[in-house]
């Protein structure tokens, strides 16, 4: 990655009154992004979801998504998870 391509404070705060708003709309963009499992809008190898949105809103190609059935996709991660936990135990008693 060649200097010019790294984020800076200057070309980030240009879009921004202060600061503070930088930050708060990042965090809102970040927990999006993990929510909704959206894809990067930009070129990148980063897993790293703060780079990625940061990058973004550097590009000017950020987005927000409202998660679809965000409470039952929730609901259902969770009962997938205790399920799993539950055979994980079984399969550990029968050993």
């Amino acid at each position: 990655m060649g200097v010019s391509n790294y984020l800076t404070n200057e070309k980030l705060s240009e879009k921004f009154v202060s600061s503070f708003d930088l930050v708060n709309y990042a965090i809102k963009l970040v927990r999006n992004y993990i929510e909704t499992g959206r894809r990067p809008n930009i070129n990148t190898t980063s897993d790293n979801p703060a780079f990625i949105v940061l990058s973004e809103i550097r590009e000017g190609v950020e987005q927000y998504d409202e998660p679809e059935n965000y409470e039952q996709t929730l609901n259902e991660a969770k009962e997938a998870i205790a399920q799993k936990g539950l055979e994980l135990v079984k399969a550990t008693l029968r050993d």
